[in-house]
This record gives structure tokens, sequence and C-alpha cells, in this order.
């Protein structure tokens, strides 16, 4: 179920009785979709992956609402809320519709939005330190730069932008310590009743709409509709495309018009990834195309593993990649 107020979309998940399904994760909000992505920010800074000063940084929060302690909260679920919290009140914006290759310097954009935030109110208010957002921080960057163990002197003003960046790093990688385990564990529970377990990079939180053409097709190819033009109409939205309906034209036409879109809007070849000698489109200029979606099944459940073995392997080079450039700018 969906409501839609003020351009923001909400999913509320309910039995069939209407109750509320209890979700670990629901106090997350838009940090939701980041949390997946904190990992590859804080890869290869050291003062952000060391255990030792992520408990520090959680340590430094400040203490638990009495009403959440009444109500039986969690600890776990407590802290990630005040890690939300606090970032909302230092006025961090989340970044929205991140993927693998963007996400570090995004995520980098928004840290120093939120410094420069930071540095500007302090001036507004002649470093008076009073108001809420800098007084909080004041209170949580002075534990944690009291207990770090770093090169800089425990003197040096706690608004410097590496010190702010240092706090603001330490909440994000405390935040996905907390909670990347139970995004992952909610995504491959809805991943099972949706039936989308080969998307696996959707899983992982990591790809929400970058998959090739030919996983959602193969994906679609088991799909059951009423109505035969459904079946190429339902793949607009994962596909990331728009055009008419007009279920007249029947599922080859449809099918044939969805193809063209995918091919104009991103250059997708594996839709010409198909096979079986009787799909090829009788269409004038498409027998390139499959006429029917089954020609995308992927019978030989092996050459998907080896598929999805191969994009793990590309993920992981990728990483070492630029780990050694990383690497080779500290020589």
């Amino acid at each position: 179920m969906h409501t839609v107020a003020e351009d923001v979309r909400v999913t509320f998940y309910v039995n069939p009785n209407w109750d509320l399904l209890e979700r670990p994760i629901d106090d997350l909000g838009q940090y939701y979709n980041l949390c997946p992505f904190i990992d590859l920010y804080t890869r290869n800074q050291e003062h952000a992956t060391s255990k030792e000063n992520i408990s520090i940084a959680m340590a430094a929060l400040p203490a638990q609402d009495v009403q959440d302690l009444l109500n039986g909260k969690r600890q776990q679920e407590r802290t990630g809320m005040s890690i939300t919290d606090t970032l909302g009140a230092f006025n961090f914006a989340v970044p929205k519709n991140l993927d693998e290759e963007t996400a570090r310097a995004r995520i980098g954009q928004c840290v120093r939005s939120t410094i420069k935030s930071l540095q500007r109110l302090r001036l507004e208010h002649g470093g008076d330190t009073s108001i809420h957002p800098l007084k909080l921080y004041s209170l949580i960057a002075g534990t944690i730069h009291g207990t770090l163990s770093d090169s800089q002197p425990k003197t040096d003003d706690i608004y410097k932008e590496r010190r702010i960046k240092i706090v603001i790093d330490l909440l994000l990688s405390a935040l996905a310590k907390l909670k990347n385990h139970e995004i992952r564990a909610d995504r491959e529970h809805i991943a099972r009743f949706s039936k989308v377990q080969c998307l696996k990079s959707w899983s992982r939180g990591t790809g929400r709409a970058t998959f090739s053409a030919h996983s959602v097709m193969n994906l679609a190819s088991a799909r059951e509709c009423t109505v035969p033009t459904d079946i190429a109409y339902s793949l607009m939205g994962i596909l990331g495309v728009r055009f008419p309906a007009f279920p007249a034209e029947g599922l080859t036409k449809a099918l044939a018009r969805s193809m063209d879109e995918v091919v104009i809007a991103s250059n997708d070849v594996s839709v010409f990834n198909w096979s079986g000698k009787h799909n090829g489109s009788p269409i004038r200029g498409r027998s390139l195309y499959a006429s029917n979606i089954s020609g995308f099944r992927v019978e030989n459940t092996e050459l998907q593993e080896n598929f999805d073995a191969d994009q793990e392997l590309m993920r992981y080079f990728r990483e070492q990649r630029i780990k050694d450039l990383w690497m080779a700018g500290r020589v």
C-alpha cells in the first residue's frame, strides 16, 4: 500500500487483516537507501573504518529518550534513531538515486555541504554555540576528539573542516554498522516474496534500477497476466521507460515498442540476448527482437550462476582498482 503526501512516497507493509507488520528498519526513513552505500564512501578512510573509533562515536551520542526506554525499544534501534536525528540536526542532506559509480562522490559532496552549513551557522551567531545544532555538535565532537588517538592536537578548534568531517564520517559509519545487516535481511525477505531473487544487486541495496534489460525480461518471463499485452506494459517501471498503452496492438507489437524504448533510453543491447528459433519478431525491421518474452527465459540455471559470478568478479576488480589508485596517491 502506498500513500503520497507532499511528493513523499511511503510504503506500509500490512497483513491480510491490515495490521501493520513490524520492520526493524522502519525508523530509518530516507537513510534506508543510503546505508548500503556508506561503506563505499568510507572505504579506505582509516578514521571511519576503525571499530574502536566507531564505538567511540556511538558512546558520544546524547542520552536516549526516556520515552524510548519505557516503550522497550532495543538499544540498537534507539542508537540508530539517535544517529539519524543527529545528522538531521546537522542539516545533512541525504542524497537520492545513488549507484555504485557515483555514491562515493555524492555522499562526499553532502558531507562537505554539512561542514559548510555548521561553519556558516557558527559565524552567523558570532561563535555562540548555545543554539541546538551547535550545542549538539560541540557535545559530540568534544567527546570524540577528546578520546580519539589521532595525530592532531587536542586543543585544535573542533570546527575545523577536518574535525567536522571526522565526526560526520564516524556517525555515518556507525549507522551503517548498526543497520546494514537488517537492511540486507529486509531486502532479501522482500525479494523472496516478490520473486526477484535473481536481481542480486537489488538485495544488496546497491542496485535499485540498474539491472540489464535481459535480467528484467528473464524475471518477467515467469509472470502470469490475464491480459497478454500487460506482460509488456508491466515492464515500464522496472525498465525505466514510458510509452502509450494500446491493448489492441497485441503482445508482439507491445514488446517491440518496449524494446525500442529501452534501446533509445539506455543503449542496452541485452534485449537481443534471447533464444529460440520460433521466437523471432515478425514485425518489419524488428527481426532482432523476440516476439515472446519466454525467449528470455534462462532454462539452464548454471548459466545464470556463471553470469552472477562474473558480475561479482567485475565488482571485485573494480574495488581493487579503486584501492590501488588510492594507495598510489598516498605514495
